[in-house]
């Protein structure tokens, strides 16, 4: 199953939120974007955050903007006619585009409640925070992310776990430890009646 997750930059209230269609995982997405915040200074990200322009998915990209992008994409997804949707699914690696300036991305904020939105990073600009969230109905599962379709088993709303929030500036080595370790103190294992 395919980790989903958002990037979430932060400045005067205002989110610019880019989707992460797989490998949202700390050891994935997360390392990208500690090394992110660890090679620009809080004033170099809120440059590229002023940079961004937000565009809906249903929006048609533009030739200059399929070429530009298709950087981001393996060669072989490549197709002469792709959208939003399709660029982001094959994204190699979300954070590229925001460190390179590219101007435009995808305004994925109504995506941060779903179920499916399992990681959560928010690089934080006015209180230079770096923020990690778990969510989604895994946090119930014991040691798998599979999840039942049966979902009369999971209460109907499940709220996102903090998982670590680290100066931007000063992020720990041992990040990765303190949010795998507060993960699994805060994971629900389901076992069986004896």
């Amino acid at each position: 199953m395919s980790k989903k997750g958002i990037l979430v930059l932060q400045k005067n209230g205002v989110d610019k939120a880019c989707y992460c269609h797989r490998n949202a995982q700390l050891r994935a997405l997360g390392n990208r974007v500690v090394r992110f915040c660890r090679e620009q200074t809080p004033e170099e990200i809120s440059a590229l955050y002023d940079g961004i322009t937000l565009v809906d998915e249903a929006d048609p990209m533009t030739p200059e903007q399929q070429s530009a992008y298709r950087r981001y994409m393996p060669e072989e997804t490549w197709k002469d006619d792709f959208d939003w949707p399709y660029a982001l699914r094959y994204t190699r690696n979300i954070v590229d585009p925001i460190r390179d300036g590219f101007p435009y991305m995808v305004d994925y904020q109504t995506f941060i409640p779903g179920w499916r939105c399992r990681w959560q990073y928010y690089i934080n600009l006015d209180h230079e925070t770096f923020t990690i969230y778990k969510h989604g109905l895994e946090i119930l599962c014991a040691e798998t992310d599979e999840i039942s379709t049966d979902k009369s088993i999971y209460p109907a709303d499940i709220q996102r776990v903090e998982v670590g929030c680290f100066s931007l500036t000063d992020i720990p080595e041992d990040w990765l430890e303190i949010c795998e370790r507060t993960y699994c103190s805060k994971r629900l294992v389901l076992i069986e009646n004896a």
